[in-house]
Order: structure tokens, then sequence, then C-alpha cells
């Protein structure tokens, strides 16, 4: 099965555009942060974050296409179904109670904000997986600081 480093690397052949690696990057911080507090697997959570961000380049002049296409791309590189299904998911404002969408919704437009990188109808998503993952300011706060460590040295 494939890992977080298959997903670096299909993340970077993928995405040419520097500010969005950068928030891939912070996506994947992010995901390993709620992953170690939730008790879930890091290395999946992570490749997960990496992997949003994936389609960036493909679907510009169509944001429609957002997750669906990172999903199939997934699917592809060798990810399973339902780390797919989450990418895919997490786009969508009616999307079930999924713990793996609802933490890369708040991730996404975390990271895209941080970046001041615009991504169609993502705060609304967000704003909902918020509250499922009962996340506060203060935790919302903590994820972001460990973005930033974790991101300084890689980009």
């Amino acid at each position: 099965m494939a890992d977080r480093t298959d997903a670096y690397l299909l993340m970077r052949s993928l995405v040419a555009d520097r500010d969005w690696r950068r928030a891939a990057q912070r996506c994947e911080a992010m995901l390993q942060w709620l992953a170690e507090r939730s008790g879930q697997d890091v290395d999946r959570w992570a490749a997960a974050g990496l992997l949003a961000f994936s389609d960036a380049t493909l679907t510009a002049e169509n944001p429609a296409a957002r997750g669906r296409v990172a999903a199939e791309q997934a699917r592809a590189g060798g990810f399973d179904r339902e780390l797919a299904r989450a990418l895919e998911d997490c786009y969508q404002p009616t999307a079930g109670a999924d713990g793996l969408a609802d933490a890369l919704a708040v991730a996404l437009a975390l990271s895209a904000e941080q970046l001041a990188i615009e991504v169609a109808g993502l705060n609304a998503r967000a704003k909902l997986a918020r509250q499922r993952l009962a996340l506060t300011n203060q935790e919302i706060d903590q994820m972001i600081a460990a973005a930033d460590l974790c991101t300084r040295a890689k980009v």
C-alpha cells in the first residue's frame, strides 16, 4: 500500500507552484497534529494532507472538480478507498461525519488561508467540520503553530 513518502512524491510531480506545495505541507502538518490528538494513523493522515492539494494545478480552470480529481489521483497512486473518499468528501458541504474528511476540510481551509490562496466553497465545509470535530480556537492556534514549525524547514 502507498505511504506518506509516495504521497509526497505524487504531490511534487503534480504541483509545480511553490505556494501550493507549501499549502500541501502545511496541510500535512495540521493533519499530523489532528491525528495525534485523536489517536488516528499519523502517517496515513499526513499522506491525505499532502494529497489534498495534488489536484490544485489540474483543477485551476474547474474548481468544482477539486477533491474528485485528488481522489482519482490517490486511487491511481495506490492509496486505499477510504483515503480517496475522504479527499473527495472534504469539499462536500453535505458529506457525512467521517473524521478524516472533516480533518481535511479544516486543515485545507486553514492552510489555504495562511497562504492567501482561494479554494472555492471550502470555508463553509470547514466550519461544519470544525464543529463536528469540536475544535476550539486554542486548538486551531496550536494546529497552526505546529504547521508553522514543521514547514519552516521544508519549504
